[in-house]
């Protein structure tokens, strides 16, 4: 790749780019060094670069787990620009390399993001459903793919989806309504649970659901 087509231009930068383009093997101390420019540059929602750093850091890791965390974020990077399906195929290959469950939950829940910004309800709703108890104990990442599903089913307007989605939130949260949230639940899943319910059953229990909505928001300003 011609060095000029690289999308930094600071020296040190630059520099970590021509040993790349150079380094034929594992290098852990390299790919730390393009996994830099990438934090950096998602901060700065240069995802482009994000991307090609993580992906060549990748390449160059000399663990398997690592090289799967990297091409994860690649996964997450490529999605903000809205390359889906090179997204989707980063987390693949992120799949391929690791068996370590919660490194393979992250790259999932990934995946579901991906898939779910390409109007593939079904499939989202599926691997976020198989995903969820594999969560267990990860309370922001369970929420996070709870709500990936409630996305995916209302934007789908199937019943049958809806229905799934509805019956997971019911099991998560003990029994209770799908918008309710466990007892002792914190503020943040309290209203995760809340849009996912409202989202997914809009015109039932509304007058409770405001009285929720008053009392997160009370507490938020307070």
């Amino acid at each position: 790749r011609d060095l000029h087509s690289f999308p930094t231009r600071r020296s040190s930068d630059l520099q970590a780019w021509q040993l790349a383009a150079a380094t034929t093997g594992p290098d852990e101390a390299l790919a730390k060094r393009l996994e830099s420019i990438a934090e950096e540059a998602s901060a700065q929602s240069r995802f482009e670069t994000a991307t090609a750093a993580w992906q060549r850091a990748a390449e160059l890791s000399a663990d398997p787990q690592a090289a799967a965390q990297r091409l994860g974020m690649a996964a997450s990077a490529t999605g903000w620009i809205g390359q889906v399906d090179r997204a989707a195929s980063l987390a693949n290959r992120a799949l391929e390399l690791t068996t370590e469950p919660a490194a393979r939950g992250r790259v999932r829940a990934v995946l579901g993001w991906a898939l779910s910004l390409t109007f593939q309800h079904g499939k989202t709703v599926a691997l976020m459903s198989d995903l969820a108890p594999e969560l267990a104990g990860t309370e922001d990442m369970v929420w996070a793919t709870e709500g990936l599903a409630a996305k995916a089913a209302y934007y789908s307007g199937e019943d049958a989806l809806r229905g799934r989605v509805l019956a997971m939130l019911h099991t998560l949260n003990g029994g209770l309504p799908a918008w309710q949230a466990a007892a002792g639940s914190g503020a943040e899943v309290r209203a995760s649970a809340l849009w996912c319910g409202t989202a997914l059953r809009p015109l039932t229990d509304r007058s409770a659901k405001l009285t929720a909505i008053r009392e997160l928001t009370s507490q938020e300003i307070g």
